[in-house]
């Protein structure tokens, strides 16, 4: 492989190369989003989709470090476990629970702050409807679908913000670097694959079995 030399950086020495790999993509595309475009804020209120995958996690760890109030949603018990033992204190497995009225309970009505999206149709609703006025979505992914619809009404009286986010900057990975050097981040790795299994991975991947990144070793 060839690269420019100044996109090259050393590996942090306090992570694996398995570590390495996991942590570019993902938490520089979660810390853009929190930080570069919805410009999260201390003591504001976060709703994470899909908080068991890589991207998920990044985000959580980047909203503790901000000090934000994090609320995360899981598909199984043995997700929440996990997440609740990253210090998440609001969890919702969001297949046996009315999402919007936890949220509403949860918040005493006041509803959330930022809405972390990247799931697409499925969620999209329930995104714009759980936010409180002059809210942000944060949206850098359609996995359910691309197509969505909305009540426009309610984004001008709200005056909601939906905020598009792709990948970064060179800075903010610099940032994201610097954090992971410092130890305030850390990338959550579920399974290391030989490349030679990558069908394996990818089999994983599809089923929703995974919690944090999927790695191939060559």
């Amino acid at each position: 492989m060839t690269v420019p030399f100044n996109q090259l950086y050393p590996r942090p020495k306090n992570l694996s190369f398995e570590e390495a790999a996991a942590f570019p993509l993902t938490f520089l595309t979660a810390y853009h989003m929190l930080v570069g475009r919805a410009n999260l804020q201390k003591g504001e209120t976060i709703f994470i989709w899909g908080a068991s995958g890589g991207l998920g996690l990044a985000a959580i760890q980047i909203a503790k470090y901000l000090d934000a109030r994090i609320i995360a949603t899981v598909s199984g018990e043995g997700d929440a476990r996990r997440v609740k033992a990253m210090g998440v204190e609001h969890i919702v497995n969001y297949k046996q629970v009315d999402v919007e009225k936890l949220v509403n309970k949860l918040t005493k009505g006041e509803k959330v702050d930022v809405v972390f999206e990247s799931i697409g149709v499925k969620t999209w609703n329930t995104s714009l409807a759980i936010l409180r006025p002059y809210g942000r979505v944060v949206i850098a992914g359609t996995t359910s679908g691309a197509v969505a619809s909305q009540d426009l009404s309610d984004v001008y009286y709200y005056q909601h913000s939906i905020l598009g986010s792709r990948m970064g900057t060179k800075e903010e990975f610099e940032e994201v670097l610097k954090l992971i050097i410092a130890g305030k981040l850390k990338p959550t790795i579920d399974k290391v694959f030989p490349l030679k299994e990558a069908n394996k991975a990818l089999k994983r991947l599809e089923e929703s079995k995974h919690f944090g990144k999927i790695i191939l070793k060559i």
